[in-house]
């Protein structure tokens, strides 16, 4: 039986689902309640720690260790009552969907058995590309997925326990001991990771009053997110005060931007917050063409002036004071700094200098270097020149890698690394500043790039908004110093590439000067040639660091996973976001360390290596059908949107420096949030918001779905495009007068602001405003609303983000699909 011909992209009908939430629920619980069926010893009231508990006494019953029989055996046992049960549900994952015809929208949460969801932490913490993994390095092989780990270390775990009873580690491996753990009796465990044993230390097994105590009881067998107090023999050095320093650019450009007039009123009212620690130091830097210091412990703080970075010649005592004691005094120089160069003439930017003397200042006990740039550096070390044009044009072999004039601002940020400096860079230029190189500032010491082109504190209204709301968060956020993260898994498994912002000390063990709850990682892992041993595995992430009380602590996260010993086992778990995570990872790291081309290679590559594997794996030789399990249909959409990403064109007016910036932002915003950026929410919003609108039920807003595409749109509706770091609501010429009204008082669509929106006493307006707000909750990033006019011509940004269309340098999503069944079965 032949099947239909792909239409044309402009002939794609508009694919509606059910109402979404204004925190997409839905799709997070798509497919909660599958694998709802336990294990006979358990309820469906069974607690986690109940659940764990049941598993430890089955385990206890096994005094030989040679014969003991692991919470993970038991796993595997269920695994198997589960997939009886559940084998209606584990055929509907695993299906074959031909993409020819098939182009749902509503993607599905990994399938996860009930006992392992319930004890591991969550996907908001850690993902894994397979949640069921394969059990041997051919069968990973075989199906071509790439298998990774994205886990955020510093994330507070709805879960996360903070107690002050330290947890045992492995002697082998220095694993703490987790709920997966084998006892073979009272006295000694079996690593999950290593399978080694280890004798557990007295005083763990024994209570207050002196009587055993049972080793299920503690903390670590009952959480998986655990936070405790650093053991003393494990901290080599004493945790040092916590310092910060920030580095203004005063330069005549920087001035005529207004933007210390918006920066100092946010860090004069988060003092308190900063002073929480009363060891706590803060200091000031400014520069144009000379490096100005600031003597804080008088209040005569007038610029003391150094063409050099001799810190000792005006006292560095002076430079970094206690933030408690002299909290008055540092709030009168945030009053006056933004009139001290009202009046200034100086064109020139020496940042090199300025950041060499904040490194001499933080180098002896480390801290958090907040630096403001608004041009090019052009004087002093560090200078940047402009690049050829070659920068950002294709060459004839293809796109070539980001051009880097200078390794200075590299090698500074490696040491600082090692020196536990965090420098987060804020970007406030028009023109070129050569981001290509600046940026290693932020990469290599796990900082934060921040990124407002054309900023200005007047005529840019909602870059200002986006600066303010940021830069109060980056203060306010919880953050560790002197970080260092332990990753361990169980034995087989192999860390083989670390795609995060950091410096890897060791296999597995990582250097994070500074790190916050946004703090992402991502490890491509692969398979030892022996087999795993257990039916399962667990990955743990081990955190020291020092809180902002500067007390040493460790939060330990980890996950359990059950193997998979054939393909559709596999498949069955792929997770196409974790997936999608991994190769945009990759794909910036290629970009960045080879060339463009080559990571749109690779991309290529990857897709067609999976869809040809699968066809394989299910003998399918039907022509014109391109097949893949449901759970992976939205990958090729996925793929085509990073290909499509703005860093991959060379359009005159795309600069070096904003594509510099998506490529970063991809890699450092939260999974959520850049999956949003790959393939955006659209929904049309005019319907529901009109004269005779009632308010909905909490968090529910009856909006759908749509396709992104152009044939989505009409000159009749209004609609809204969520794509995590920005928000677009664009009007149609023929939009209802009675939604302009209602949510904007806009008496037509010629008066409906183009700023931004505007709340008004209406009920759609509030509901709208408060739908937006709740988008923006919770994010790292403050996403801008923009109003786009369907009587203007749209801006590239918005087009951009239809990825299904055809653009002039890039394939529809129909021409896509064919090109990979050309591949396929080439």
């Amino acid at each position: 039986m032949k099947t239909k011909r792909v239409p044309d992209c402009a002939t794609l009908s508009v694919h509606r689902l059910q109402p979404v939430d204004c925190n997409d629920s839905l799709i997070q619980s798509a497919v909660n309640g599958l694998f709802q069926a336990g294990d006979p010893h358990t309820t469906d009231s069974t607690t986690p720690s109940e659940f764990c508990s049941c598993v430890l006494h089955q385990a206890f019953e096994h005094t030989d260790i040679s014969k003991a029989k692991g919470s993970s055996q038991i796993f595997g046992k269920q695994e198997d009552a589960l997939l009886t049960i559940n084998k209606e549900a584990l055929k509907e994952r695993i299906q074959p969907v031909n993409l020819l015809q098939d182009k749902s929208f509503l993607p599905e949460d990994p399938i996860l058995l009930t006992e392992v969801k319930e004890m591991s932490c969550e996907t908001e913490v850690l993902r894994c590309t397979l949640t069921r993994v394969p059990d041997t390095e051919e069968l990973l092989k075989k199906i071509k997925i790439p298998l990774g780990f994205i886990f955020y270390p510093f994330q507070n775990s709805t879960s996360t326990l903070v107690t002050d009873q330290t947890l045992p580690q492995c002697l082998a491996c220095h694993t703490y001991i987790n709920p997966w753990v084998t006892f073979a009796d009272h006295h000694s465990w079996k690593c999950s990771s290593c399978m080694k044993l280890n004798m557990s230390a007295p005083e763990l097994l024994h209570t207050f009053q002196g009587s055993i105590q049972d080793s299920s009881t503690l903390t670590g067998m009952k959480h998986v997110a655990v936070d405790f107090p650093a053991h003393p023999d494990s901290v080599d050095k004493t945790p040092q005060t916590i310092k910060y320093l920030f580095v203004f650019d005063v330069s005549q450009n920087a001035i005529r931007t207004g933007y210390l007039k918006i920066i100092c009123p946010i860090l004069l009212e988060t003092l308190n917050i900063l002073s929480e620690n009363s060891q706590a130091q803060i200091g000031f830097i400014t520069f144009d063409s000379t490096v100005h210091f600031y003597d804080l412990e008088s209040s005569h703080f007038r610029p003391l002036n150094l063409a050099k970075t001799d810190t000792k010649a005006c006292g560095e005592e002076k430079l970094l004071v206690n933030l408690l004691e002299y909290k008055a005094i540092v709030g009168q120089f945030l009053e006056e700094l933004p009139i001290f160069f009202e009046d200034t003439t100086d064109t020139l930017c020496a940042l090199g200098p300025a950041l060499l003397a904040a490194q001499k200042l933080l180098s002896p006990t480390g801290g958090r270097l907040s630096v403001f740039l608004s041009q090019r550096p052009n004087t002093g070390c560090g200078a940047l020149h402009m690049p050829g044009r070659s920068c950002c044009k294709t060459a004839a072999s293809g796109l070539q890698r980001p051009c880097v004039t200078s390794d200075f601002y590299k090698d500074l940020a490696l040491e600082c690394c090692l020196q536990q400096i965090t420098v987060d860079l804020f970007l406030l230029s028009r023109q070129f500043s050569n981001l290509n190189s600046l940026y290693f500032l932020s990469r290599f010491t796990n900082g934060s790039l921040y990124y407002y082109p054309a900023f200005h504190s007047v005529r840019s209204q909602e870059l200002c908004e986006k600066i303010q709301k940021e830069f109060h968060l980056y203060l306010s956020r919880s953050v560790g110093a002197e970080a260092v993260l332990r990753v361990s898994c169980t034995k087989g498994l192999i860390i083989e590439n670390c795609l995060g912002n950091c410096v890897q000390q060791s296999p597995g063990v990582f250097c994070l000067p500074t790190v916050t709850p946004d703090t992402q990682f991502a490890l491509q892992m692969s398979i030892s040639k022996c087999l795993l041993t257990s039916s399962s595995l667990v990955f743990q992430s081990c955190l020291l660091y020092t809180s902002c009380k500067g007390e040493r602590r460790v939060r330990v996260l980890t996950w359990c996973l059950p193997t998979a010993k054939t393909p559709s086992e596999v498949y069955a778990g792929a997770e196409v976001e974790a997936i999608v995570g991994i190769l945009c990872y990759t794909a910036v790291d290629m970009s960045v360390k080879h060339s463009m081309a080559n990571a749109k290679e690779n991309l290529v590559n990857t897709v067609t290596g999976i869809l040809s594997a699968y066809r394989l794996a299910t003998s399918n030789q039907h022509a014109n059908s391109l097949l893949i399990p449901r759970g992976l249909q939205h990958l090729p959409l996925y793929t085509l949107s990073l290909l499509k990403q703005l860093f991959y064109h060379t359009e005159p007016d795309q600069s070096c420096d904003e594509r510099m910036f998506i490529m970063y932002s991809l890699k450092t915003l939260p999974l959520s949030s850049a999956l949003k950026v790959l393939k955006p929410d659209l929904y049309r919003i005019d319907p529901f918001l009109s004269e005779d609108f009632v308010s909905p039920a909490e968090n529910q807003l009856p909006f759908v779905r749509l396709h992104l595409s152009a044939t989505s749109f009409c000159e009749q509706g209004v609609f809204f495009m969520n794509c995590g770091s920005v928000f677009y609501i664009w009007v149609g010429r023929l939009s209802k007068l009675s939604f302009l009204k209602n949510t904007s008082g806009a008496s037509n669509v010629a008066s409906f602001p183009l700023s931004k929106h505007s709340e008004v006493n209406s009920v759609a307006s509030k509901v709208l405003f408060k739908f937006v707000e709740s988008l923006r909750t919770g994010k790292s990033v403050f996403p801008v609303c923009y109003i786009i006019r369907s009587d203007r011509s749209s801006s590239s940004a918005f087009d951009h983000h239809l990825v299904e269309d055809r653009s002039e340098s890039s394939l529809s999503y129909v021409e896509w699909l064919q090109l990979l069944y050309q591949k396929v079965y080439k």
